[in-house]
């Protein structure tokens, strides 16, 4: 450890790779376990996009024709829920299931409105609003998981090319 002191370019590169792989092994040892809990089917990351505009276009359709109350709810409280970082942050972090999220935000809707005729289709609705969370949270979570790793392996290699300048100088 006499050359890792952190003020030293060798140094920073061995806690900076230190510190990534150890971040990237805990993210590899918590992100799959959200990820199974919140994703209803497997995605690749480069369908994930695609299944969010098919979510907005399924989204749209369950809309048209429902009454002025669930219009209402969707863009007081439905609409704010799918696009709220915050939102987006609690479900990476906790990581709760689908299921889980439509019960929540269905109790809180029926709470505001009570149980009326008009809420006919909110199930629907609440499951695309809900979905549409879950695929921006697994694309996060991905990202994060593949960032994190990148960047681990990055300074590892830069470490390794400084650790073979530093051996060809000292046997000069």
């Amino acid at each position: 450890f006499a050359h890792a002191r952190a003020t030293t370019p060798l140094g920073l590169a061995f806690w900076g790779a230190a510190l990534l792989g150890a971040v990237a092994a805990a993210l590899a040892k918590l992100v799959p376990a959200r990820l199974a809990r919140i994703e209803r089917k497997a995605l690749l990351p480069e369908k994930v996009g695609l299944a969010l505009e098919a979510v907005d276009a399924r989204l749209y359709r369950d809309l048209s024709g429902r009454s002025d109350l669930l219009k209402g709810l969707y863009e007081r409280v439905l609409r704010p829920f799918s696009t709220s970082p915050v939102v987006l942050a609690s479900i990476c972090v906790r990581g709760p299931t689908q299921r889980a999220m439509r019960e929540r935000l269905g109790a809180r809707i029926r709470a505001l409105v009570g149980e009326d005729e008009r809420l006919a289709g909110l199930d629907g609705l609440l499951a695309v609003t809900v979905e549409r969370q879950a695929l921006r949270a697994q694309r996060v979570l991905e990202r994060v998981l593949r960032g994190a790793s990148f960047a681990h392996v990055v300074v590892a290699a830069g470490l390794a090319v400084l650790v073979a300048l530093h051996v060809w100088e000292q046997l000069r």
